[in-house]
């Protein structure tokens, strides 16, 4: 399904890579919610003061743009961050090129891989229940999609995402999953000064791979992000029309 393909494309080219969404490059949706109360459109300013009332939030600190790209803030979380299904989740948000609020993300810690099918299920049915039916209808998280992921992983030692979607006629919310399963160190020789460094390398992986019932070198983060449904379609015809450029290249080129 072609939607599915979108969002997966959509949701990591801002989601990791930072990517910003300038004002002028989309639709204005009506102004609405994302997330609690913070409002699509909002000011910095009005969102910085907002945040400071969070319960779970410390400090909330503006950061000035930098070579073009917008102001942003830096958001300190009080211990526990955002609990959710014994998560601690901390809070990002992202403005356009105006300066006005386009997206909010929770992000977790580093999580045990062995737990994610679990966890996943628990978030997956609270954002449908909210937000409408999964987009992608790549179907629930199994046992051998968490395995494909670590392996991806393991060979690549690059995060390996999976990306599912939600959304009602003006919020689109994405559930990301980002699994990552670490080598254990090697030595490659040298002198005393290497086999110790390595001797404590080998010491923390092997403290770390003994948590999670055993399978500590295998994690999981979790990212929930939430963007107006207006953004969303605008960068999902976007990309549809740069693959489809791709595509015309290709049968040129075959």
């Amino acid at each position: 399904m072609r939607v599915g393909a979108r969002f997966y494309l959509l949701v990591f080219a801002s989601l990791f890579i930072g990517a910003q969404v300038g004002a002028q490059t989309v639709p204005e949706p009506s102004i609405g919610t994302l997330w609690r109360d913070l409002q699509f459109g909002q000011s910095l300013q009005a969102v910085s003061a907002q945040l400071a009332q969070y319960s779970e939030v410390a400090n909330v600190k503006p950061k000035p743009g930098k070579k073009g790209k917008p102001s942003s803030l830096k958001i300190g979380m009080n211990k526990g961050g955002i609990p959710i299904y014994d998560s601690a989740f901390s809070l990002q948000t992202t403005f356009g090129a105006d300066e006005r609020l386009r997206e909010v993300t929770l992000v977790s810690g580093s999580e045990c891989a062995n737990e994610a099918t679990g966890k996943f299920d628990k978030i997956s049915d609270a954002l449908a229940s909210k937000y409408g039916d999964e987009l992608t209808e790549r179907g629930a998280l199994d046992p051998l999609m968490v395995s494909s992921a670590l392996s991806e992983s393991y060979g690549s030692q690059r995060a390996e995402t999976i990306t599912y979607g939600y959304a009602n006629d003006s919020v689109a919310v994405a559930f990301v999953l980002a699994f990552s399963k670490t080598r254990p160190p090697e030595y490659v020789g040298g002198g005393s000064l290497a086999r110790a460094l390595s001797g404590i390398a080998k010491g923390i992986y092997d403290s770390q791979r003994q948590k999670c019932r055993n399978s500590g070198d295998e994690t999981v983060v979790y990212a929930i992000k939430y963007l107006s449904r207006a953004d969303f379609d605008a960068r999902a015809a976007k990309l549809d029309e740069e693959r489809d450029a791709d595509d015309e290249e290709a049968d040129k080129s075959l």
